[in-house]
């Protein structure tokens, strides 16, 4: 799982230097990338899994998103919180 942490680390890093370069070459233009919130029925497996720990899972918006699987943390069951952190949605 490092190497899949390094290349999101990677490709955060190239999307700065994209944005910044497209700033620099057109500053009188922006250019936002707006994420459509998430659908609900693609994290039904998630939310399962989730809650079977006694975790609350919110799939309103991706902020909300973020903020139930940061706080998905188990220090007693560590590789169910691996787990919750790897489902593919």
């Amino acid at each position: 799982m490092e190497m899949h942490s390094t290349v999101a680390e990677l490709m955060i890093f190239a999307n700065h230097w994209i944005a910044r370069y497209c700033l620099d070459a057109f500053p009188e233009c922006s250019c936002l990338r707006r994420h459509p919130a998430p659908r609900s029925e693609f994290f039904e497996e998630l939310k399962r899994c989730a809650s079977s720990k006694g975790f609350s899972m919110s799939v309103d918006s991706n902020r909300a998103l973020a903020a139930s699987l940061e706080a998905c943390n188990d220090t007693n069951d560590p590789e169910a919180s691996f787990h919750i952190h790897l489902t593919p949605y």
